[in-house]
């Protein structure tokens, strides 16, 4: 069973594992080997342990009450975006992708979005990650932009993408 619900400090250690096998598995064949260490386990606690801290919200993804999956909303109003309202972080162990855990954390952000007065949402990936960008554009994701992103000593294509349609989504999704 699938539950999405806010993380709290004790969840940090299995977040911090979630991030770090999803980049795993989605990253390595994309990102250089050598820029692959600056994903480790340590700076990912480290920085959800201080998100949380910071009262961000930072969302925990479960399965069978066993966190699986790292996903974090946010509202960026001075990213010249069509929507400042963002999922900023989603991330599933590899083990439960296609599971629904990802739509079910797109649908909180959805929903988080909605009741803080917006109508539409954004969200990136990696050009090259294109599992993601099928499930994003799958639920009616449209590319919005596409920007270098700097990771370690290279550049990566990102893309953006906007759901124009929050309700819809949420009723798809729910």
């Amino acid at each position: 069973m699938v539950s999405v619900r806010q993380a709290v400090l004790d969840d940090a250690p299995a977040l911090a594992d979630a991030f770090v096998q999803s980049v795993s598995e989605s990253y390595s064949p994309i990102i250089a080997p050598e820029d692959m260490h600056l994903f480790s386990y340590e700076s990912a606690l480290e920085s959800i342990v201080g998100r949380i801290s910071a009262g961000e919200c930072v969302l925990a993804g479960e399965w069978d009450g066993r966190v699986v999956a790292y996903g974090r909303w946010c509202v960026m109003p001075e990213e010249p975006w069509p929507y400042p309202a963002m999922v900023y972080s989603l991330f599933v162990t590899p083990a439960h992708q296609s599971r629904g855990v990802g739509k079910m954390l797109i649908l909180r952000c959805a929903e988080l979005s909605v009741e803080n007065g917006h109508k539409g949402m954004m969200i990136g990936s990696l050009r090259d990650n294109t599992r993601a960008l099928g499930m994003y554009e799958g639920l009616g994701a449209k590319r919005v932009n596409e920007d270098p992103f700097q990771i370690g000593d290279r550049s990566y294509a990102h893309v953006l993408l906007a759901w124009d349609d929050l309700p819809s989504l949420i009723m798809r999704l729910a």
